[in-house]
This record gives C-alpha cells, structure tokens and sequence, in this order.
C-alpha cells in the first residue's frame, strides 16, 4: 500500500528497470512490456541498436578477410614478390655481364723461347739498379742446368756484379747482387709458367716463387757494374765459369725502382709500367730481333746468338 503524499513508482523510473526482468512497479507487467518503460532506449532500440554484431562489427564489412586482408590480392605472391621478375637470377646478378674476368683483366702476348746455347737478349746503357729495387719474370723452365734469367753480372767477379737472378744446376732459383751472398728456393718444376721475383731494400733481401716468400737474408748492396742486362745468360763470365744460357721461355722481365713486394701476393700474369717501373720487357713482337722495352725509359734490347724464337705461349691461365 502506498504512503498518502509520494507519488506512485513507476517501471523505469530508474535505471536498468526495463531491463531486469522484474515487476517493480507491482502492476503485473514487465519490462518493455510496461507503459512505464515507452521509450526507453532498452525497449525502443535494444541490443539491436546499441550494439549490433550485424552492423557494428559485422566480419563480412568491417573485417572481411575477402576484402581487407585477400591473400589474393594484398599479398599475392604472384604479384608482389615474382621470383621471376623481382630477383631474376638471368638478369640481376648475371654472373657473365657483372664480373668478367675477360673484360676486367685481360691478357694476352707471346714470349721469347731461348735454346740454352747460344741466345739472349743484350740491353745496352741499361742502369743500375739501387736501393730498393725488385727484379721479376715469368719463366717456363725447359731443362736443367745453371740457367741465367736476368743479369747485370759478371759470373766469378762481384767487383763488376751488379745483380743475378738465375737457376742453379739442381733447379734452385737464386738471387745475389755482388756475388758473396745469396737467397734460393727448393728446385722449380718444369714444363709449366712461373712467376719469379727478388726484392733489395735496406740491406735485406727477399725471395717470392708464385707469390709466396721463400727465402729472406741481409745482403751486400750492389756494386755499380759496366756490364749490360742480359736476359737468358749472364752478362759475362770469367774463364771455366758457365755463361748460363737459358732454357726454356720468358714471357715477361721488370725491373722496378721500388720494394714491389712485402708480403705474400698474387702475382699479375700481365705485368705493366708504372711510375716504378724502370724497364719492362714483355716480348710480345713476334718477329724480328728486337725486344722492346714496354715502359716509358726506352731502354730496348736486342737478340743476340742465333735467334731465340718468337712464342705464342704466355703466362696467362
């Protein structure tokens, strides 16, 4: 029964009163089926307004995985990442265009092959080497024997010595400058390119075969010498000493004004001129009895005994 004066309480006079499945105003009626509750947004609207998993977050619109996330489409493998086209092994790093050896560094050339009797090549004028200074050939060795490659030397006299490089009896290559002291390696194979190479610096001398040190000492400075540079024998030779006649080819001879070599390298079957280079002979003619010199100083030598003959062979791989 109610109190005289209050006025009578209504369904969804407060909050939640239309929803909460209760007579509260004792009418027999409920909820959205009360007056009380016409218009209330639960009654009115509902769930179906209020949050409506159909409109609100609907998976077909708002997250619709044909349309937001298509595999097909945002991410297609055959679109956005192609083997084919995005990293073409044929047309991206093509390893014949990128990084060709031909075109990078070539080579090409003959040599001088020497009989080991009576050929060699005589460079008048040529100076002497002095401190430092790095002598170096490719050579293809053909027979054994003591076997002169590069000389400024009076075989039995260092007085007049300036420098030798050569080959020894058992295959040795060797390096000495007046003639008391020297450096050699193990016995070099025959039949195949070598790269040989002396270094003089500081009174220390150096010794490479293929890039690799063989041997290393203190060595005497050279003595100036009036002999010319002979390759393929020594320049000269005291009575019952060996002329050392070379046998075999010789693709290249430098001679450099610098300590070329420090460590271990590999050696450039194409040697050229530079600023160091005091003269280089390459022997790439072909004919004639001339073997130039393919630096810049001009020093050019001439083919003595009967001609050595002109090779196509080189050092190149």
């Amino acid at each position: 029964m109610l109190s005289p004066g209050c006025p009578p309480e209504l369904e969804g006079d407060e909050g939640g009163e239309c929803s909460d499945e209760a007579d509260n105003d004792a009418n027999g009626l409920y909820d959205c089926d009360d007056p009380g509750c016409v218009g209330s947004p639960a009654c009115d609207g509902g769930d179906d307004d209020a949050v409506d998993d159909d409109d609100a977050l609907d998976d077909d619109d708002a997250t619709d995985d044909d349309d937001a996330t298509d595999d097909d489409d945002a991410t297609d493998d055959d679109d956005a990442v192609d083997d084919d086209d995005a990293v073409d092994d044929d047309d991206a790093v093509d390893d014949d265009d990128a990084v060709d050896d031909d075109d990078a560094a070539p080579c090409s050339g003959g040599s001088l092959e020497f009989d080991g009797t009576d050929d060699w090549v005589e460079v008048s004028g040529h100076p002497d080497v002095a401190d430092p200074f790095t002598v170096e050939a490719w050579i293809w060795i053909a027979g054994g024997g003591e076997r002169a490659i590069a000389s400024k030397y009076v075989h039995g006299n260092g007085a007049d010595s300036n420098f030798v490089l050569r080959l020894q009896p058992g295959g040795q290559v060797i390096f000495a400058t007046r003639g008391n002291s020297l450096i050699e390696s193990s016995p070099l194979a025959t039949g195949t390119w070598i790269h040989v190479a002396a270094v003089w610096a500081g009174g220390t001398a150096r010794l490479y075969v293929d890039g690799t040190e063989v041997d290393t000492a203190s060595m005497d400075a050279p003595n100036a010498s009036s002999q010319p540079l002979a390759i393929g024998r020594h320049s000269s030779w005291l009575s019952g000493r060996s002329p050392g006649y070379f046998q075999g080819k010789i693709d290249a001879v430098r001679l450099s004004s610098s300590e070329r070599y420090t460590a271990a390298f590999t050696p450039d079957p194409s040697l050229g001129d530079d600023a160091d280079t005091v003269s280089l002979y390459l022997f790439d003619e072909g004919t004639g009895a001339v073997a130039g010199d393919s630096g810049t100083s001009g020093y050019g030598g001439t083919i003595q005994g009967t001609p050595a003959t002109w090779s196509t062979d080189n050092a190149c791989p």
